[in-house]
């Protein structure tokens, strides 16, 4: 945790748009809290650290459950952006709105929320920059994904640095000196221009950290692979063609989902599956050639 992510959360709580009279703003800090320092670690035991110690403090339950899942518990914090997603489910149908998914879904938005600039940190890179682009993506108002962002040149990076603080400004140094004022041409971006960056972990298959400089000015947040068995089936099934069924399945499900879960902690268990890396990947794949 670094003072920028305190000067975040404090920002957040200051910017918040809440009319409600008998508002629990003790229980928003603790929530908005958890959105900020929770995101960007990596361990299921720093998580849950991070709870108790905003519980211990702050006197209210932090519930990722209540953050991340739509219900009538779910948080004022967050549900404006699970009812969006809840509305609108229909319009992406590639998408699978896992756990993990609206995770990663409700933190990316409420740092645009903010104009908050974004470093996801993904274990392996599932998203398929030069200046000119960025110029006119500032100048335009557009959203700027700077992949792979820790690959580029130091000298690259070190421009970023005046782009990600709060005034938002790209210096020109290829334009030379204003005559007038001796200082260099510089462009403010627009209102609605957001940057995104995303880059593998440091140290992970020879991939550079970037330096605590500029990772500080993000707001960092680390995208979990799935995990959860009903999550990775729901994810085959929805990969399955129509029609395609181990007959009539209980549930109402092709079957096909449990059966690939099932031999995959079989594989899993065997000589051969305990020297195999295994991924998430490899689930659709089997989904894929099951078709």
């Amino acid at each position: 945790m670094t003072l920028r992510d305190l000067f975040r959360w404090g920002e957040r709580y200051r910017l918040a748009q809440n009319t409600k009279k008998l508002y629990d703003w003790d229980q928003h800090l603790a929530d908005e809290g958890y959105l900020v320092l929770a995101g960007k670690v990596r361990k299921a035991e720093e998580k849950l650290e991070i709870v108790e110690v905003l519980q211990k403090h702050w006197k209210r339950e932090v519930n990722p459950q209540h953050l991340f899942t739509l219900s009538d518990n779910t948080s004022p914090v967050t549900k404006h952006i699970l009812e969006k997603i809840e509305k609108n489910r229909f319009k992406y149908e590639n998408i699978v709105w896992t756990f993990n998914m609206r995770q990663l879904a409700v933190l990316v938005a409420k740092a645009l929320e903010f104009k908050e600039p974004i470093l996801m940190k993904i274990p392996l890179n599932y998203l398929n920059g030069s200046t000119v682009l960025l110029l006119h993506a500032m100048m335009n108002g557009h959203l700027f994904l700077a992949d792979e962002i820790s690959l580029a040149d130091d000298s690259v990076l070190e421009r970023l640095n005046s782009v990600l603080e709060p005034e938002r400004m790209l210096f020109l140094a290829e334009k030379g000196l204003n005559l007038n004022t001796g200082d260099s041409e510089s462009i403010v971006a627009e209102p609605n221009f957001f940057f995104i960056g995303t880059m593998n972990p440091g140290g992970d298959f020879g991939k550079k950290e970037l330096s605590p400089a500029l990772r500080n000015r993000f707001t960092e947040i680390w995208c979990e692979s799935c995990t959860d068995r009903g999550d990775l089936v729901a994810i085959i099934e929805h990969n399955i063609k129509p029609g395609l069924s181990f007959g009539n399945q209980q549930d109402g499900s092709s079957g096909i989902g449990n059966s690939i879960m099932d031999f995959i902690a079989w594989f899993k268990k065997s000589e051969i599956g305990k020297r195999v890396n295994h991924h998430q990947r490899d689930d659709s794949i089997v989904g894929a050639f099951e078709d």
